[in-house]
């Protein structure tokens, strides 16, 4: 029984996803608080930002270029659709749906900027210098390694 508290302590001491996940309930929770005002969360701002810069696209390629799991995004997307902050057009194939960021929603992304750059520096107040490096190397590198997957 001895062994087995040991691993249990050094699991508790180095396991990397506890860390992981504390970084993402705290930092999400810094980025849902300035953002509420405007009507959205951090994962629905990341959502129009990255289909702002995409143009247009499926919803599995976003998800893809996001790493966000299918409900997940599902979700989200039924939700900025909802408020008009996303369209959703037939594919040229007739299967696939495509996806754009409408005005009313690049208006939105552009209101709530002030409030994004405000989380964004107490992100990177909390994280301090190297560890916002730390963590912006470690997702490039999980990136990578996930794209030859």
């Amino acid at each position: 029984m001895a062994r087995q508290g040991a691993t249990v302590e050094r699991v508790a001491r180095e396991c990397l996803v506890t860390r992981v996940r504390l970084l993402d309930r705290v930092l999400c929770g810094v980025y849902d608080a300035a953002l509420r005002p405007h009507g959205l969360r951090a994962t629905q701002m990341s959502l129009l930002v990255a289909l702002s810069v995409r143009g247009e696209g499926t919803a599995t390629g976003l998800g893809g270029a996001l790493c966000m799991d299918r409900s997940t995004l599902s979700r989200n997307l039924e939700r900025l659709i909802g408020r008009g902050w996303v369209r959703e057009r037939e594919g040229v194939d007739g299967r696939s749906k495509l996806l754009s960021v409408t005005s009313a929603g690049r208006k939105r992304v552009e209101r709530a900027l002030p409030a994004w750059e405000s989380a964004q520096r107490r992100a990177r107040s909390m994280l301090g210098k190297e560890g916002v490096a730390a963590l912006c190397g470690a997702a490039s590198r999980v990136r990578r390694a996930t794209e030859t997957v």
